[in-house]
């Protein structure tokens, strides 16, 4: 029984019996690609899971608290966490242009809507008398 063995050439490597392709590697599409991209890490995933549900409690606990305070900085941490998740994902994917594009109307959209969403809540917390 025959094997064959590894040749290493500069920029590719290749099998001595599977011709001249070269073999799927990192981000090359192979069978465990996700759009082109490595399979994620089920280490990265559990620690964003874990982050972002970590945001979302505090965020709960200063609106049931009205603790303004918390409010604002976890919903800085929420958008730093998208914001992160954004450049993470759509790097490889997108041409330059549109990405720079898509994520200032992400960031100019998002920050309006979060800070009609404080101000709304500033105000309900003002309005309420202390218990």
């Amino acid at each position: 029984m025959s094997v064959g063995r590894v040749v290493c050439e500069p920029g590719q490597i290749q099998h001595k019996h599977a011709g001249a392709e070269p073999l799927p590697g990192p981000g090359r599409g192979g069978p465990d690609s996700v759009l082109g991209q490595d399979p994620p890490d089920l280490t990265a995933i559990l620690f964003n899971l874990i982050v972002a549900g970590l945001i979302f409690v505090l965020l709960y606990v200063g609106y049931n608290r009205e603790d303004m305070k918390l409010v604002n900085i976890d919903m800085s941490w929420l958008g730093v966490l998208v914001l992160v998740r954004y450049f993470d994902f759509f790097w490889e994917l997108l041409p330059r242009s549109l990405f720079f594009l898509a994520g200032g109307l992400i960031l100019v959209l998002g920050g309006m809507a979060l800070e009609k969403k404080r101000r709304e809540l500033r105000t309900q917390f003002s309005a309420q008398p202390a218990a």
